[in-house]
């Protein structure tokens, strides 16, 4: 008991100095293992929460990391891949399992999107096939192969036709979604192709590198013309990136953390400090106003964009994990969020808003603004 209130002590204070992580380890070391009696109070659940938010659900998802999470457009489902090969399909209102693909031969699974229409989910892994799957049945509808090496990204034009997929080798390849057919590629400056985003209007692509040395940064696509923006100038480490709903911000993020850039004018970033260490996920809320983020630092943060570039950007924690926070995924309507760790866990919960820049839909809802699964593992 002596040594529970010690941890219990520390855990406190942890929390108080801000180091949300430390404070879910601390946690950690009181759990019970099986057979073991469980001395856990009030105190433990209320730091927990604290940490988390009340949890909804805690959803036991894979076996390995979950590298890509993507939500349904009715955000009726969430849909996750891993490294274990496969692929699981979960009832958001629930937490329980709808389906488990488990794509043959087996494979890394780095990355999953879905349609516009809702009815196809689309997957990519290290075997260097892309498939299409029935959401309904689970059923493989069709395989495209032609990307040589792993495939690292997807995603899905604004208007469903066009599915972009990136790799190694600089390989950016368009499929058409009606015919499941090549349609075009390009060859990216940088030898390993992390993160893809189309602009909203479909007019530009979006690709990135963050690792490969110096061979690392941001390439745009004039989709119209079919070519590369020439003066496109981002060099900074890029593994995820997203354009803001109006087109005309793009966050990036890396090992220099996070960058928001003009895609209309040659302003210098705006950067955004408070993680340490890599940031491995950003996406805008549909309203365009905030920006979600989360990294190696185990920490989810919700940023409030800037009004002018002078303005100075402190971003909340908004969720902390036990381990590395690789993706994250937000709801079409802005009221869930997902993201995909390495605790071996998957848990759902309800997030505070920022009270004074928080969208009015979200500040009022009486539903929970913000449902997470952080940790679908793994």
């Amino acid at each position: 008991r002596r040594f529970y209130a010690a941890q219990i002590n520390l855990a406190n204070q942890a929390w108080e100095a801000g180091e949300f992580p430390r404070t879910l380890d601390l946690l950690e070391t009181l759990r019970p293992s099986p057979g073991q009696e469980d001395m856990r109070g009030f105190e433990w659940f209320h730091l927990w929460g604290l940490c988390n938010g009340p949890l909804l659900h805690i959803i036991p998802a894979h076996t390995d990391q979950v590298l890509s999470v993507a939500f349904s457009p009715d955000g009726a489902t969430l849909a996750s891949c891993s490294g274990d090969g496969t692929i699981g399909l979960w009832d958001t209102a629930t937490g329980r399992q709808k389906l488990r693909l488990k794509p043959e031969p087996r494979a890394v699974m780095t990355a999953v999107t879905f349609t516009p229409d809702g009815q196809t989910l689309v997957s990519g892994g290290w075997d260097g096939l892309i498939r299409l799957w029935n959401v309904d049945t689970g059923q493989l509808r069709a395989t495209l192969s032609g990307q040589r090496h792993w495939v690292r990204a997807l995603a899905i034009s604004p208007d469903g036709r066009i599915l972009a997929s990136t790799g190694d080798a600089g390989e950016i390849i368009l499929w058409n979604l009606a015919t499941d057919q090549q349609q075009t590629n390009f060859t990216a400056r940088r030898s390993v192709v992390t993160s893809v985003a189309f602009a909203p209007d479909n007019s530009a692509l979006a690709t990135g590198s963050g690792w490969g040395g110096d061979d690392i940064g941001v390439d745009l696509w004039n989709l119209k013309q079919g070519r590369q923006d020439a003066s496109t100038n981002i060099n900074c480490p890029t593994v995820s990136l997203a354009f803001s709903p109006d087109g005309k911000t793009l966050a990036t993020a890396g090992s220099s953390g996070i960058n928001l850039w003009n895609t209309v004018t040659d302003q210098p970033p705006t950067a955004l400090k408070g993680h340490i260490g890599a940031v491995l996920a950003v996406a805008f809320l549909p309203d365009g106003k905030s920006l979600l983020s989360c990294g190696l630092d185990r920490t989810m943060r919700l940023w409030p964009l800037p009004t002018n570039q002078t303005e100075h950007i402190v971003g909340r924690v908004v969720g902390a994990h036990l381990d590395s926070i690789y993706c994250v995924a937000v709801s079409r309507d802005g009221t869930m969020l997902a993201t995909g760790a390495n605790d071996g866990r998957s848990n759902s919960g309800a997030l505070p808003p920022f009270k004074d820049r928080c969208p009015r839909k979200l500040r009022s809802s009486s539903r929970p603004w913000l449902t997470y699964l952080p940790g679908l593992l793994i």
